[in-house]
């Protein structure tokens, strides 16, 4: 079993014990940190489907019920304006 054993020279004249460390337990603090095992590669998560945003597919049904044309000054409207800021509804005048 192997062991760390943690130093600190700014803290001899305190009198403060060295920590002693599992070689499991650093393996766990790892582990939880995210860091890597060094001869392992991070596995990136990936997500399978459609990942369209609920905003998006209400703008979309909006330019096929106003029959909006992309490039448009309406289709701008559409995409840019911010109701939430301005009060500028996204469809109409």
């Amino acid at each position: 079993m192997k062991q760390y054993r943690i130093t600190a020279p700014t803290y001899e004249n305190l009198d403060i014990p060295d920590a002693v460390m599992d070689h499991n337990d650093i393996a766990d603090l790892q582990h939880l940190a995210g860091v890597p095992k060094m001869h392992q590669t991070p596995k990136l998560e990936t997500h399978t489907g459609s990942n369209i945003s609920v905003t998006g597919n209400e703008k979309a049904t909006l330019m096929k019920q106003h029959a909006i044309k992309p490039g448009t000054p309406e289709w701008f409207q559409l995409w840019f304006s911010r109701p939430y800021l301005t009060n500028e509804p996204p469809v109409g005048k």
